[in-house]
């Protein structure tokens, strides 16, 4: 996938000048915030995505474990 992307001449990193911190406080703007929670859309296969007890197509997602993948994944 990173190559399909690099060919098409696409970022496939994050430049070290967007902070996490920055990242995080711009998923609190998505339209998918519901009651000051971050939450995030599951895929369930192609074209098809997981439903949650609720009813809903997003669950919600701690802030502290966002941070902690997008520190993994930065290293």
């Amino acid at each position: 996938m990173t190559v399909l992307l690099q060919q098409a001449g696409l970022p496939t990193e994050v430049p070290a000048s967007i902070t996490n911190r920055m990242l995080v406080d711009k998923m609190y703007t998505d339209k998918k915030v519901r009651s000051g929670q971050v939450r995030f859309v599951v895929q369930d296969g192609i074209g098809a995505m997981k439903t949650f007890a609720d009813g809903s197509y997003s669950v919600p997602v701690e802030e502290e474990i966002i941070m902690a993948l997008l520190e993994e994944i930065r290293g």
